[in-house]
């Protein structure tokens, strides 16, 4: 998807069900799901990336049961941001 022009950018499946399905431009706290320089330098992937960095060795030591809970308080973090952030594809 091209952003800044009038086009309609889909939500992922991640985003909550009373989110809007689409909306015209990402605010800076969402995280853009694809690859290449756009993606990487949007201020909502540095800080994400930021999150998973700071529970890498937390995940990769404990058992599956603990990774999977990291990996949904990892989601529920950028859900939770004032406004909700969303995963965006």
């Amino acid at each position: 998807p091209v952003f800044g022009t009038t086009k309609k950018v889909k939500t992922s499946l991640l985003a909550d069900d009373d989110e809007p399905d689409s909306f015209d431009k990402p605010y800076d706290h969402f995280v853009l799901c694809g690859r290449g320089e756009k993606t990487n330098r949007w201020p909502g992937n540095r800080a994400f990336r930021r999150v998973v960095e700071a529970n890498r060795a937390q995940y990769h030591a404990g058992p599956r049961r603990n990774k999977t809970l990291i990996a949904r308080s990892i989601v529920e973090a950028v859900r939770n941001q004032k406004p909700p952030g969303l995963f965006v594809r």
